[in-house]
Formats: C-alpha cells, sequence, structure tokens
C-alpha cells in the first residue's frame, strides 16, 4: 500500500521539484529589479515605518494614488515572513514568497482541471492524466516563470487567477451535489476576486468575467426528453416537451434566486476592499478615485497628453515602450531610433527630430513643448486615420500576445535583427513559436472545458475578450500586460487530455 502510494505522488513531486528549479535558476541568474520594484518598495517601506501611503521627501512621506495596495501589502506580508532570513529591505524574500506562490497555483491549477474531469463523469485514471498534464505544463511555462524572478505584481496576480479558477470550479461542484449555491467556496473567490483588484486596476475585468459566468445555468437542458415508444405528431411531441419545462419553472425560478443571491454576495464581497482606499484617496487628495488613475499621477500632476498621442500614431513593439513612452520627459530621447513608420514625409521627418531635440534640452515636462506634439499627432491622424484607429492599435495587440518575453533576459530589445546576435534571434523566434503553441492548444482546448465545465469556459473566455478589448486601447506595447492569459490557457491545455468518449458534461446532468 505504502509503494502503490509512494509511486502515485512520485511523479507529481519530480515536476514539483523541476519548478522549483527552474524558478530557482530564474532567480540566481535572470532576477530583474524593475524601476515599479523600487516605487513599490518605497511605498511600503513609508507605510509601514510612517503609516503613510507614499513616497520619500526630505521631511515627511508625500501621500500617493498612483498605485493601489495590493502588491505593497505583499512585500510587507514577505518582509514579516522572511525579512529575519534575507533582511527587510531585501528583495529576496518578495522573491521566495512569489516563488512559493507560483508553485501552489500550479496546484491550484492542476486540482481545478481534476475536479472538472471528475464532475463530468470522467474516470479517475484520465482525470489523474489530465491534472499531471495540467501541473507539468503549468510548473514548466517558462513565461510565467519568468516573473518569479521579479518583484512586480504579475506573479501574484497570476495566483489570484488561478485561485480564483479553483473556487469557481469548487464552488459549482459543491452546489451541484448539495444545491447549496451559498457555499464557502464563494468567500474563496470573492478573496481572490478582490485581492487581484487591489493588485491590478485592470483586474476589475476579472470580477467582470468571472461573476457573470456563475449565472450560467443551462436550465432548458436539465429536462432530458423521455424516450418516445412510437412515432407521435411533430406538435405533439413538442408540446409534451414545452409541458415538461413549464413544470420545472418553480425549481429552475428558486435555484436561480440562489445563485443571484450568491453573485451578489460575491460582487460586494469582492469591492468591500475598495472603500477603505476610496475614501483614504477622497481624505487625502480630495477626488474619487476607487481604484488608480490611468495615467498613473497624482492629482496636480502633469499629463504629457500631447506626447502620448502622437506616440500613438506610430509606436507598436516593447522596444519603443522602453526608448520613449517610459523615458519621456525625464530622460532624453534618441531621435535615430524611431521607425520608418514615425514619419510621413522629410518634412515631418525634420518637425520631428528638432522637436524631439528641443524636447532634450528641456528635462521636465513643458505645456509648448508637448503642444508641438500634439499638433503633430493630430496631422499624422488627419493623414491616417485607419492606421491610428485600427491598424496600429491591432498591431500592438498582437506584439503583445505574440512577443517572445523574454524581456526579463538580457536580450536586445531588438530581437528580430538576426545580423546582429544570431543566438539571441533564433532562441526569441523558438520562443515566439512556444507562445503560439500555447494560445493554438488553449483555443483547442476550450471547446472542450466548455463541455466539462462551462462556468470556467466562460470565464476564460470573457476575460481573454475583455482583456484583449482593453489592450487596443493601450499607448505601450508590454507583453507583460497577456501574461494573466496563460493560467486560462494552461487550464484549457488540460482539458484537451480528457476525450470525447469521458462521460457527460455537468450541464446534461438531470437535475433531480
Amino acid at each position: 500500500m505504502r509503494r502503490d502510494s509512494l509511486r502515485r505522488w512520485s511523479f507529481p513531486a519530480a515536476i514539483l521539484f523541476a519548478g522549483f528549479l527552474l524558478r530557482i535558476w530564474l532567480i540566481l541568474r535572470h532576477a530583474v529589479i524593475q524601476n515599479d520594484s523600487n516605487l513599490y518598495a518605497e511605498i511600503a517601506q513609508n507605510w509601514a515605518h510612517f503609516g503613510t501611503y507614499g513616497f520619500s521627501t526630505d521631511t515627511f512621506p508625500r501621500p500617493t494614488l498612483i498605485r493601489l495596495p495590493g502588491y505593497p501589502i505583499f512585500l510587507i506580508i514577505s518582509s514579516v515572513l522572511f525579512g529575519w532570513i534575507f533582511g527587510i529591505d531585501s528583495f529576496t524574500a518578495p522573491l521566495t514568497l512569489q516563488l512559493l506562490l507560483d508553485l501552489s497555483g500550479c496546484v491550484l491549477l492542476a486540482t481545478t482541471v481534476h475536479s472538472a474531469a471528475l464532475r463530468s463523469q470522467c474516470s479517475a485514471q484520465q482525470a489523474r492524466r489530465a491534472a499531471l498534464i495540467t501541473l507539468f505544463v503549468a510548473d514548466l511555462c517558462p513565461f510565467t516563470a519568468n516573473y518569479v524572478a521579479t518583484p512586480l505584481t504579475e506573479c501574484a496576480t497570476n495566483f489570484t487567477i488561478m485561485l480564483a479558477l479553483f473556487a469557481v470550479e469548487r464552488w459549482s461542484a459543491v452546489e451541484e451535489e448539495t444545491g447549496d449555491a451559498l457555499n464557502r467556496y464563494l468567500v474563496l473567490l470573492a478573496c481572490a476576486l478582490s485581492y487581484s483588484l487591489l493588485l491590478r486596476p485592470d483586474q476589475v475585468l476579472l470580477a467582470t468575467a468571472f461573476i457573470p459566468a456563475m449565472l450560467w445555468r443551462t436550465a432548458w437542458n436539465d429536462i432530458t426528453p423521455k424516450p418516445l415508444g412510437k412515432p407521435v405528431v411533430l406538435k405533439n411531441a413538442l408540446e409534451s416537451r414545452l409541458r415538461r419545462r413549464m413544470r420545472a419553472i418553480p425549481q429552475r425560478l428558486k435555484t436561480s434566486r440562489g445563485h443571484l443571491s450568491a453573485v451578489m454576495i460575491t460582487l460586494l464581497l469582492t469591492v468591500l476592499p475598495l472603500v477603505p482606499w476610496t475614501m483614504r484617496n477622497w481624505h487625502s487628495f480630495h477626488v474619487f478615485q476607487p481604484l488608480a488613475p490611468r495615467s498613473a499621477t497624482d492629482p496636480g500632476e502633469g499629463i504629457p497628453k500631447g506626447f502620448q498621442h502622437w506616440y500613438r500614431t506610430w509606436a507598436v513593439d516593447f522596444a519603443s515602450t522602453e526608448e520613449f513612452y517610459w523615458k519621456y520627459p525625464d530622460e532624453p530621447l534618441d531621435a535615430d531610433r524611431l521607425p520608418n513608420r514615425a514619419f510621413d514625409n522629410d518634412d515631418q521627418f525634420d518637425r520631428t527630430v528638432d522637436l524631439i531635440e528641443d524636447s532634450n534640452n528641456l528635462p521636465h515636462l513643458h505645456p509648448e513643448i508637448d503642444a508641438r506634439f500634439e499638433q503633430l499627432a493630430r496631422e499624422r491622424v488627419a493623414a491616417d486615420p485607419m492606421r491610428y484607429y485600427v491598424l496600429l492599435p491591432v498591431a500592438r495587440l498582437f506584439n503583445m500576445l505574440f512577443h517572445p518575453r523574454t524581456e526579463m533576459w538580457p536580450y536586445d530589445l531588438r530581437w528580430w535583427k538576426y545580423s546582429q546576435h544570431p543566438a539571441q534571434t533564433l532562441i526569441s523566434y523558438t520562443f515566439v513559436l512556444l507562445n503560439i503553441a500555447f494560445f493554438i492548444a488553449g483555443a483547442f482546448g476550450f471547446r472542450k472545458l466548455m463541455r466539462r465545465a462551462p462556468r470556467l469556459a466562460i470565464a476564460c473566455g470573457l476575460y481573454i475578450i475583455l482583456r484583449c478589448a482593453l489592450l487596443l486601447t493601450m499607448d505601450n506595447a508590454e507583453q507583460r500586460y497577456t501574461i494573466e492569459f496563460f493560467p486560462m490557457l494552461i487550464l484549457m491545455i488540460g482539458a484537451l487530455a480528457l476525450n470525447d468518449a469521458c462521460g457527460s458534461s455537468p450541464s446534461k446532468i438531470v437535475a433531480e
């Protein structure tokens, strides 16, 4: 018995150990401390030491609202847990906590697939196989593992997505077994959604996708028509089916009320943590701000709207984001780095270069310079509206979706230039193909997931669609904005292991 148990758990343990080694290697060799990492750390330290959520000054910390409190809370917790080992101000503490969370999230994804498989009447062997495949892909996915090695919100956000997927599946399972829509997993789901919202403002889309998915009820499919013993007139058959549905209406209404109550409670618990944050922002800044401003500026600070408008008329890739978008107006820009699509003619080229030279001589935001950027932007939009409103947003979205995701590695931003770095380019193209393979496999897995666990499939599909719609409005193409898709893609890939002969989906189980 003990030998069977050892054999049963040895393979999952080996997968987890391999994932652990991968993440340790990434932390030791490719850990990256971003500007945002230092920003979050500064906020967390001032909050913990002085009680002020803000930035350091020569005297007392200055309050800010440009970042939500989720990740500073994460940094404080990691410091409490591991600060006595690595030092209170060390980034090793949050990286250690991120490693543990990421591995735990992989287990949650595998458990979610296993539960969905058993609930759809798959055999224990098929469910175990699907869970192991999910664990293997999640554990060794280089794209999500990369973000364990940088103290940013992405790793914690991915964990909240994995936890939300697990909570939805277990909530559905308990609700189907007991008929109780107000079970304990409701609270777990709300915690995952609310903390995800505290980490990143765009994670409001997670709640927007998951909460409606909870209302999914295939009520009209719950009534299985009885086989007819002899041929009947079509009219009589339709009337008989209608009568069965009418008799089931009271039960469906009762179930609907229970689901509606569950949805309202989840929604309330999800937004509840935003109340003190909103009150604090009103008290400190006299503005209504329940999340964080899109411009990432505090009230009263200047926003380079003209520059951002001009940037949207040509920018597509992450290289431009780092070389222009992040630098302006505090650092000088290099006009030689501009691609040809940034100019429509020679005259525009000359004016653009002159404008950048003038902006470099003024290291801070200047209204006159920004107005010139705005004038240039309007000229380019008027010359080709289709390019500005359709082609460039779609190009930025595709860049975010199918980038090689090597931004955390010491690779050139222009990874596609083979003549400058052949090895880097070949490795990058390999990761591009792997990235595309994830999306293709996930698309095929979505169909099977829809049959086995429709609530999970609908939640994933809605989230991906809503997030893509949001990304079409973004100025800066950053592939980290699509890393949140991977927990869902991995879940769909795990569903591919369930063959079509595997039982019936929960939506087809007859309600007694």
